[in-house]
């Protein structure tokens, strides 16, 4: 699975709430996917990615907030000390993410400027620590 570095977050926070029918659907499949299988194989990308398929915002497979998701994606692979193309576990992903941004100050830093992070900071565990 491709996925961008925010996504990690989004992933671990999302509560059923997406942009459209059709992407609340898709992103409940990947969330559960993962749920069921945390060995699934993730290889982190710097461009639109399995989640961004059925996005409103992927036009022509190019994000139109490129610059917002970019600066996301720079913001979780600095806290998380990853690297693009590099692939890893959703286990270990989402445990690293609940350990660099979730239990310390960078998930205020990272997400404050997204439109979902109200929804976000009212979930308390994230989605990964059931792993």
């Amino acid at each position: 699975m491709n996925l961008r570095p925010h996504h990690l977050l989004c992933i671990q926070k999302y509560q059923g709430y997406g942009y459209s029918p059709a992407f609340t659907e898709h992103m409940n499949h990947i969330t559960n996917l993962l749920k069921r299988t945390p060995e699934t194989s993730v290889q982190l990308v710097s461009k639109c990615d399995d989640i961004c398929t059925a996005c409103p915002n992927c036009k022509a497979r190019r994000c139109t907030e490129a610059q917002k998701t970019a600066s996301l994606d720079q913001a979780v692979m600095t806290a998380c000390h990853l690297a693009y193309h590099q692939v890893y576990s959703w286990k270990t992903l989402s445990q690293t993410a609940d350990e660099m941004i979730f239990q310390t100050e960078q998930f205020q830093k990272i997400c404050t400027c997204c439109e979902w992070y109200s929804l976000c900071k009212e979930r308390e565990i994230p989605y990964g620590t059931d792993c």
